[in-house]
């Protein structure tokens, strides 16, 4: 019995794992927060990447983001727009907006966890 204990602690079949867990969503007191820092985060790199190669990325995977709750849309003339959709919350992030003014206070919030 000890060692059936002992295998189902250290090597568990499949049929005692936990099942994976799903995408992350933020508690609703820090969803908002988090939209913005994602938003925030994305449109980094995106500005990084021009930078790099001179040219707009034809999509979020191409800077390495894979985040559902960002839709990212070109614009002739090197211009962008990041939206940040979770729930009944939708953000609007442009390339001619202020990027760290948009972030505002949403670092402290997740830090504090919404308090």
């Amino acid at each position: 019995m000890w060692c059936v204990l002992a295998w189902l602690v250290l090597a568990p079949p499949p049929f005692a794992r936990q099942p994976a867990s799903g995408d992350f969503i933020a508690p609703g007191n820090v969803r908002g927060a988090s939209l913005r820092f994602g938003a925030w985060l994305a449109a980094n790199r995106v500005e990084r990447f021009r930078a790099d190669r001179h040219r707009l990325p034809e999509s979020l995977a191409e800077v390495a983001i894979e985040d559902r709750a960002l839709r990212f849309q070109r614009f002739p003339g090197d211009s962008w727009t990041i939206r940040a959709i979770e729930g009944g919350t939708l953000l609007t992030l442009t390339s001619a907006m202020a990027r760290d003014s948009f972030l505002g206070e949403s670092l402290e919030q997740l830090r504090g966890g919404g308090r």
